[in-house]
């Protein structure tokens, strides 16, 4: 998995798993994405989602992302029937404390299970959020009634 490390963290911490493919996907999950960094311990997030989304270059600004790493599906590793799989193991170095899927498929609740079983622990907490526009987060409410700090 090739990742965005311009900002580099160490292991653990909060990934947020955003697989729609373009920029106008990137650009309308902003203000969750932003919520559940204001919400982590270290306040910044790895960002998992598809090239074509342009995030590493998009996002570059945003002080809350940490890294972005890359889904290679259509073709790629992560695809097929054990794509989720394999997304788990490439996942596990990272050892994340915390997985948040901004999408409704399971085979990625299923890929951060894997990343945990992997590194022979559970994840602190797996939230999921299979329709990201009528949800709220963490106990904040909606987030676009909310005023966060950057």
């Amino acid at each position: 998995m090739n990742a965005s490390d311009n900002r580099q963290n160490t292991g653990g911490g909060t990934l947020v798993i955003q697989p729609l493919p373009g920029i106008g996907d990137a650009i309308w999950h902003l203000p969750f994405i932003r919520a559940i960094a204001a919400r982590a311990p270290e306040r910044r997030i790895t960002l998992l989602t598809k090239r074509r989304s342009m995030a590493d270059e998009l996002l570059a600004g945003c002080d809350y992302i940490s890294r972005v790493l890359w889904l290679e599906r259509d073709g790629g590793s992560h695809d097929g029937p054990f794509g989720f799989w394999r997304l788990g193991a490439a996942l596990a170095p990272y050892q994340f404390d915390e997985a948040w899927i901004l999408h409704g498929s399971s085979r990625y609740a299923l890929a951060a299970w894997h990343a945990a079983w992997w590194n022979d622990e559970t994840l602190a907490d797996l939230e999921w959020l299979p329709d990201v526009t009528h949800s709220t987060v963490a106990g904040y409410g909606n987030i676009f009634d909310q005023t966060w700090e950057t």
